[in-house]
């Protein structure tokens, strides 16, 4: 080839390549120069902000691995997307692809699972002494009256509230631990009712007895009219308004406070004004309370008064009416007379005993099963009559508290209505009781006018749990003795290390390699099915070589571990991925209990891309210095799903890369080609050695390479061609014309000279 020719295909090259330069300046390159944020968490939904260059109007994000995501261009340096929140954790490369070019930023985004928190440790729960309702007061009430309802029990709080079923919660008095009080409004409408009170930590607890509200009492005659004085001229005239009764049932020898104003209608101021009970009532003045005098009152005036009355003992059942008398003076002397009456109901209950376990305390507060423990227990008696020959009897068909050498019945002797008493009672727990609160029934029994009667009660123990001995087996480490990740088809040799960091030996340890589902019946070395003792399934990806992938380990120690090697192959077929290797553990405990854990082990496998280079053809033997040599390759995804290219480089010794050094891919869809093309120049005499590297993120989104390299002989360039010397040419004289010569030949003709 002349050096002519040579030097017209150099300049030819560098033309076009100026012009693909030139070509290329017309719009900016694609690049990214960083993303924000580089770090999410899984679940959550980020938007991704995308910074680099040459951003055009059809930009499009898309994450390796994923696929593209909802974009937004803000401007040609800056994109925003919008991450899903189903991402797995892992590192994902970022690519942004536009109708002409496509970027990636390798190894730009980390997801990280999400953390979670460990549950905090529940507190040791402590035995809640249960409420109990003896009974409620009143049984009976009249419509259209605000009622006072008495609740009588055990254990009341500051925070327990009396409710009337069909008509909600009440105002509620706190009066002790043992007495609440509610406030039943007017509204209520006839009909029985449930009382309950409602404790925030222990529930929701019923009277035994209901209550019942009656319609207003007819009243058989016209009452009497009252006599109010015809005001005349300076005379007072005082009348009784908004008179109650409360409660407005009441039981023989009960108390009801009247509340009523006292208003002098008047014109002229009343004086020594007296208010008692009309004579012949079935009431009486309670004890501590008189007649009630109330200071003058001038006309207009008003004053408000209480007055509590009792009911006689032999005071007849059903509505009655109390009646008031108030007689007053005028400033003069003269008296003066008024009445006045307020409707109750009187309700007749039988007198009977009630006991209850007021309260109780266990020393220990909490006791293992097996140890003794002293009960002290408090019975009252909260009903209205005395109860004899108490005895308390721990009962249940499974108890968890057991009597001693004492008995499991323990006498009160008597108690009186309002006494209480209290008794240590020794028992042991139960040897099978187990962890937690645990409930212990109880019964009462006495008798009630020599009839014998019985309650039931309850106790709360806290029963703690006693750690047995026993062995508790780790996977303290693990190891394929390789640098590199394992791939299909790859033999290894594992090397784990089992830890027995409980409290107790394993004996006849025997490890599989798999799981093993148990049956019942013998254990099968083999590591089949042994006629109903247990199955083994082994790794459908990991195959044991050189045995069975069962060993026998015999004593594992406590603090003590086992190292354990065994060969493996990787199945041939296996795609990307983290695999679970299951180690299956079976061995026997201190008590000779069976015992099988699992054990995991996490091995990665990358599976290389299925890539077919074809190229370059042909490829010279040997070249001249200083020519240039291109290259061409064919990409081929010869795999069943798409490849994720990244880019392509070469690299040359002894030699300029002309083209081609750094090369941009995009994916390549599953049996899709494409081609990349280069120039290498060498620049000596020797040999140039071209390296292909083509770059791409696996299934795992990890960057992996494919390398190739292409040796090529170099030779010095021939020498230039020399054209061959041409002899001188001599050159001939030449005649110069005469001017004459035509007059000379006619002469010459006429002979008249030459």
């Amino acid at each position: 080839m002349k050096r002519s020719t040579i030097l017209l295909i150099v300049i030819l090259i560098g033309a076009l390549t100026m012009n693909a330069v030139f070509a290329q300046d017309d719009d900016p390159d694609l690049t990214i120069n960083s993303i924000n944020p580089t770090e999410v968490t899984t679940g959550e939904s980020v938007s991704l902000t995308v910074s680099g260059a040459g951003f055009t109007d059809s930009a499009q994000v898309v994450v390796n691995g994923v696929g593209p995501v909802a974009t937004s261009r803000v401007d040609e340096a800056t994109l925003t997307a919008a991450l899903p929140n189903s991402l797995a954790p892992g590192v994902y490369a970022i690519r942004v692809e536009t109708s002409e070019q496509n970027a990636t930023l390798p190894d730009a985004l980390t997801v990280i699972a999400q953390a979670t928190e460990e549950p905090a440790p529940e507190p040791t729960a402590t035995p809640i002494p249960t409420v109990t309702i003896t009974r409620s007061e009143p049984n009976r009430a009249t419509a259209g009256q605000v009622v006072t309802i008495s609740v009588l029990g055990t254990n009341f709080t500051p925070d327990t509230i009396v409710r009337v079923t069909g008509v909600g919660l009440l105002p509620t008095t706190f009066i002790n631990d043992g007495a609440l009080t509610g406030t039943l409004p007017e509204t209520a409408r006839p009909g029985d009712y449930n009382v309950e009170v409602i404790d925030p930590v222990r529930g929701t607890f019923r009277s035994p007895n209901k209550l019942r509200i009656v319609a207003p009492p007819e009243p058989t005659s016209p009452p009497p009219p009252t006599r109010t004085p015809i005001p005349v001229a300076n005379e007072p005239s005082l009348v009784l308004n908004n008179i109650t009764a409360q409660p407005n049932v009441v039981g023989p020898g009960g108390t009801v406070r009247l509340s009523f104003v006292v208003y002098n209608r008047g014109t002229s101021t009343a004086r020594n004004i007296r208010i008692a009970l009309t004579s012949g009532s079935s009431f009486v003045p309670a004890v501590g309370q008189a007649n009630l005098n109330l200071p003058d009152l001038a006309p207009g005036g008003s004053a408000t008064s209480f007055l509590s009355v009792t009911a006689a003992s032999d005071i007849g059942r059903g509505p009655t009416l109390i009646p008031m008398t108030i007689t007053y003076q005028d400033i003069e002397g003269t008296p003066y007379e008024g009445a006045a009456e307020v409707g109750v109901t009187v309700e007749i209950t039988a007198q009977q005993p009630q006991l209850v376990l007021q309260q109780y305390s266990i020393e220990p507060a909490t006791a293992i099963p097996g140890q003794q423990v002293l009960v002290s227990a408090t019975l009252a008696n909260m009903g209205t009559k005395p109860a004899t020959q108490i005895l308390l009897r721990v009962t249940g068909g499974e108890n968890v508290l057991l009597p001693d050498t004492r008995g499991d019945s323990f006498s009160y002797g008597n108690l009186q209505p309002g006494e209480s008493h209290t008794v240590n009672l020794p028992l042991i727990v139960n040897t099978a009781a187990e962890e937690g609160p645990q409930l212990q029934p109880i019964t009462i029994s006495y008798l009630q006018d020599g009839e014998p009667k019985e309650a039931a009660s309850s106790l709360t123990i806290h029963i703690l749990e006693v750690d047995e001995p026993e062995p508790l087996m780790l996977l303290s480490r693990y190891s394929t003795g390789r640098d590199e990740d394992l791939r299909p088809g790859t033999r290894f040799t594992l090397e784990t290390v089992i830890s027995n960091v409980g409290s107790a030996d394993a004996n006849d340890v025997l490890v599989t390699f798999g799981t093993v589902q148990t049956s019942g019946g013998g254990d099968d070395e083999s590591g089949s099915t042994n006629g109903g003792g247990s199955t083994t399934t082994p790794s459908t990806t990991f195959a044991p070589q050189g045995s069975g992938g069962r060993l026998f380990a015999g004593l594992i120690a406590a603090g003590g571990e086992l190292t354990i090697h065994q060969d493996f192959i990787v199945s041939g077929s296996v795609t990307s991925g983290i695999y679970t290797l299951p180690v299956t553990l079976q061995y026997t405990a201190a008590d000779n209990e069976a015992q099988q854990d699992i054990l995991n082990v996490s091995l990665v496998v990358i599976a290389p891309a299925r890539l077919r280079i074809n190229g370059p053809e042909p490829l010279p033997e040997m070249a001249n210095a200083g020519e240039p040599i291109p290259f061409s390759w064919e990409l081929v995804n010869y795999g069943s799903k798409s490849l994720d290219l990244t880019s392509a480089t070469i690299e040359a010794t002894n030699a300029e890369v002309l083209d081609g050094a750094a090369i941009p891919l995009e994916t390549l869809a599953a049996d899709g080609d494409t081609t990349i093309n280069a120039a290498v120049m060498p620049l000596e005499e020797g040999e140039t050695v071209v390296t292909l590297t083509i770059n791409y993120l696996d299934d795992l989104t990890q960057p992996q390479s494919i390398v190739q390299t292409y040796t090529i002989a170099i030779s010095e360039p021939p020498p230039p061609f020399e054209e061959p010397e041409m002899p001188p040419v001599i050159e001939e004289p030449v005649e110069e014309e005469d001017p004459n010569w035509l007059g000379r030949g006619i002469m010459a003709l006429l002979g008249l000279g030459s």
